[in-house]
């Protein structure tokens, strides 16, 4: 799925519309909802994560966690408990121990946690499975964006998009 967002508002809208799409499917057993993004430092990661907190109904200022690598955000919902922001751009090889301390394998592990990664790139063979959101920086405002992974879940953005929510 490819889309073009105009501003940094659209892209915050587009982050909710996922969310939304992504809370009405049941979780893969075994394993957290997991939203791995990648792209260009500026892209509109974080801007599309606080839509998507928006999304799961969580009002506390969203901010990137780059010195702390994640935060956690409680979630009133059927089946996730928790929101998770992972932002892994200053991880490198040297600090990959820092995931194990704050428990990632664990994390990602729960399917009552939905994990959103930002630079899921940095993890290479160790990223974990979910869909791939790719933001690219067009100029100022516009950004492309690509989605890839699951069908039923891509179908289901697809549907919330086209202004379907059932």
């Amino acid at each position: 799925m490819f889309l073009t967002t105009q501003s940094p508002e659209e892209t915050e809208k587009l982050g909710q519309k996922i969310a939304e799409a992504c809370l009405v499917l049941p979780p893969v057993s075994g394993q957290a909802l997991i939203l791995n993004m990648e792209g260009d430092l500026g892209g509109g990661k974080t801007t599309l994560v606080r839509g998507i907190a928006r999304g799961l109904r969580i009002t506390d200022p969203i901010t990137s966690p780059t010195f702390i690598l994640s935060r956690r955000y409680p979630i009133n919902h059927s089946f996730f408990k928790n929101f998770y922001h992972f932002d892994l751009y200053r991880l490198n090889f040297n600090n990959r121990q820092s995931l194990h301390q704050i428990g990632f394998n664990e994390i990602i592990s729960l399917p009552e946690n939905f994990v959103v990664i930002e630079w899921s790139e940095r993890l290479g063979k160790f990223r974990p499975p979910g869909l791939i959101i790719n933001l690219e920086f067009q100029d100022q405002k516009r950004r492309n964006i690509s989605i890839q992974g699951d069908p039923n879940r891509l179908s289901k953005i697809k549907s919330f998009l086209d202004g379907e929510s059932s």
